[in-house]
């Protein structure tokens, strides 16, 4: 890993570990070692200690007394406890979004909407995520609500590390998804925020599904968790 002389050494450390949680290069469960990532990185345990804090307040990881730092496991309940708080968040951001963006920041989503809609015609897992994540970022500017962006930004971790095993473990084509993003996109033409807000409700809810179905199917079934009742 390349550090930026200019940026904080302990925040550089936290987005690379939170990228590697995110994507699964750090599974669920999996201990993460202050003095080998230190060794890893060329860096003093000191820098290391630092963006284990920062990462803790992500969610990502929990502390384990006398075990140290693990990316946190993922269970059924999880998902589904975390979707029903995305719905809840994203539907309000996209209802905001709508009422108050500028014409550029409509033209900014729908320049992205288009670079979405090639990239599920293309099955471009990551790109398409990639652009989505910004259309969430460009909505929660635009809602221009200092306290619900913060709110959203604590939780934009976890949203990314849900989305990414959702696309990862999607059967269908990514079309299929793109066509709840049309949705919203003509509700930021017409200034429809209900339509929008379903929209994207509707959306999370299927990736939910998605992820619920498939994933013990997967290779991450050995990572994650189940019901109880799913092994009588």
């Amino acid at each position: 890993m390349a550090f930026n002389a200019s940026k904080n050494l302990s925040d550089q450390i936290a987005e690379y570990l939170i990228d590697q949680v995110i994507s699964l290069k750090i599974v669920p469960g999996e201990r993460i070692m202050e003095e080998k990532l230190a060794k890893e990185l060329g860096v003093s345990r000191s820098p290391v200690r630092e963006a284990f804090r920062i990462l803790e307040q992500t969610g990502l990881v929990e502390l384990v007394p006398r075990c140290g730092i693990r990316a946190r496991a993922i269970t059924e309940k999880s998902i589904e406890d975390y979707c029903d708080m995305f719905i809840l968040l994203l539907g309000h951001v996209t209802r905001r979004c709508i009422e108050h963006c500028s014409d550029e920041q409509v033209r900014e989503l729908a320049g992205i909407y288009g670079e979405m809609e090639k990239h599920a015609r293309a099955n471009d897992y990551k790109l398409f995520n990639d652009a989505l994540i910004r259309c969430v970022e460009i909505a929660i500017e635009a809602t221009e609500n200092p306290a619900l962006k913060q709110v959203v930004k604590s939780i934009m971790p976890n949203l990314k590390r849900f989305q990414y095993i959702a696309i990862v473990l999607k059967a269908g084509s990514l079309t299929d998804s793109f066509e709840y993003f049309k949705v919203i996109l003509d509700a930021l033409v017409t200034k429809d925020p209900e339509k929008g807000a379903k929209a994207i409700e509707a959306y999370i809810a299927n990736e939910m599904r998605i992820t619920l179905t498939h994933v013990k199917k997967s290779t991450l079934a050995q990572f994650i968790e189940i019901k109880e009742s799913d092994t009588l």
